[in-house]
């Protein structure tokens, strides 16, 4: 298993610091997989950071896309429960007008919960 350079920081600190890691997780471009089918393969170099969630900018806004972005989102934040950094994360995602919204819960091992949104994870550009 790969070691994430902010665990030993993030095991022992406050909440906010801990919703910066995921508001950088989820606002970084993860690179495409091979299988994602998009050149070129975009996304930030480094490994395991990052959202593909930019890969939805090429879909229309329908419930695959909604499905799509709850798992890209989960892509980009299970490793912090593997690390032990979070006890767990609990997505939910729902299409509202023209955009998808994203909620991410996220608890430390010591049971404190935060909920973080983003209300404009996808929207329609025209």
């Amino acid at each position: 298993m790969r070691s994430d350079p902010w665990a030993d920081y993030l095991s022992e600190t406050r909440v906010p610091d801990l919703l910066q890691l995921v508001s950088a997780r989820l606002g970084t471009w993860a690179r495409a997989l091979a299988d994602d089918a998009v050149e070129p393969r975009g996304g930030w170099w480094g490994d395991g950071i990052g959202t593909r969630s930019w890969l939805l900018l090429r879909s229309g806004l329908t419930d695959d896309a909604v499905e799509r972005a709850k798992s890209y989102t989960s892509e980009a934040l299970k490793d912090l429960v593997t690390l032990g950094i979070l006890a767990n994360v609990a997505i939910d995602a729902e299409r509202i007008g023209r955009q998808i919204r994203v909620a991410v819960t996220v608890t430390r091992p010591d049971g404190e919960t935060q909920t973080l949104t983003y209300p404009d994870l996808w929207e329609v550009l025209e």
